[in-house]
C-alpha cells in the first residue's frame, strides 16, 4: 500500500552524520596540506608549529565525533506517516480528532533519560580528551611522550620533523569507540517500543494500513515479529 510511509531512524540521520565527519575530515586534510607546504616554504618554523598542530588537529578529530551526536535526539525516532491523499484514511480522519491534524505518529523516540546520558558522555569525552591532549603537550616534555613525523620538507635548512604527541593514538581509538557505544545505546533505546502505545495506534488505523505497517516494520527489524502475531 502507498498510504503509509515508515521513517526508521534508530541512529538518527546517517547522511547527516557522514556529512559532518566528512567536513571535519576535510579541515584536517587542509591542515595537513598546510603543514606540509610550510615544511617547504618555511622549514625553520616547523618546530614552532608543534603545539598548534597537535591541539588543532586533535580538536578537529574529536569534534567530528562529538558533532554527530550533539543533536541526535532530534532525528532518532521511528515515525509512521499517513498520507493525506488516501481516500480511506481521509474519510476516517474526518471522524477521528486524533488523526485530523496529526498524520505523523511517533511510535518510538529517544527517551529523556537516555538523551541525558548520551549528552553527558558525549560532551565529557570531547572535553576530557582535549584537556588531556593539551596537558600532555604542555606539561610532559620527553622523548617518550612524542614521536617524529617527517614532512616533505624535513631536512631543508636543517629543519627537524614535526613532533606528534603519543596521546594522539589514544584519541584516535577512544573518540570513535565512545561514539560507536553511544550509537548502539541509542539504537537499543529506540527499539524498546511500548506495546500498549503501539497497539492503540494500530487500532486507530484502517485494516489495510495496519497490515502494511506491521509487514514493513517486520522487514526492518525482526523484533516486530511479536507485534505481527
Amino acid at each position: 500500500s502507498n498510504s503509509t510511509l515508515i521513517t526508521y531512524n534508530p541512529l538518527g540521520l546517517e547522511k547527516k552524520h557522514a556529512n559532518r565527519l566528512f567536513f571535519t575530515a576535510i579541515l584536517q586534510l587542509i591542515l595537513l596540506f598546510w603543514i606540509g607546504a610550510e615544511s617547504y616554504y618555511h622549514p625553520q618554523l616547523i618546530q614552532s608549529y608543534d603545539l598548534f598542530f597537535n591541539i588543532i588537529f586533535n580538536f578537529l578529530y574529536t569534534f567530528g565525533f562529538y558533532w554527530i551526536l550533539i543533536d541526535v535526539w532530534n532525528y532518532s525516532k521511528i515515525v509512521i506517516r499517513l498520507k493525506e491523499n488516501n481516500n480511506e484514511l481521509s474519510t476516517q480522519a474526518k471522524n477521528n480528532t486524533l488523526l485530523k491534524n496529526d498524520l505523523d505518529k511517533v511510535i518510538s523516540h529517544l527517551k529523556l533519560k537516555s538523551f541525558k546520558i548520551v549528552s553527558i558522555v558525549n560532551l565529557s569525552t570531547f572535553i576530557l580528551l582535549n584537556i588531556l591532549n593539551i596537558s600532555f603537550i604542555l606539561f610532559i616534555d620527553n622523548t617518550f611522550s612524542r614521536f617524529s613525523y617527517y614532512l616533505p620538507g624535513t631536512g631543508i635548512e636543517g629543519s627537524l620533523p614535526l613532533n606528534i604527541s603519543v596521546i594522539s593514538f589514544l584519541i584516535v581509538i577512544i573518540s570513535p569507540l565512545v561514539a560507536s557505544f553511544l550509537l548502539i545505546f541509542i539504537y537499543k533505546d529506540l527499539n524498546k517500543i511500548i506495546q500498549a502505545n503501539f497497539e492503540n495506534l494500530m487500532e486507530e488505523l484502517p485494516e489495510e494500513n495496519r497490515k502494511n505497517i506491521i509487514e514493513n516494520l517486520t522487514k526492518i527489524n525482526k523484533k516486530f515479529n511479536q507485534k505481527k502475531k
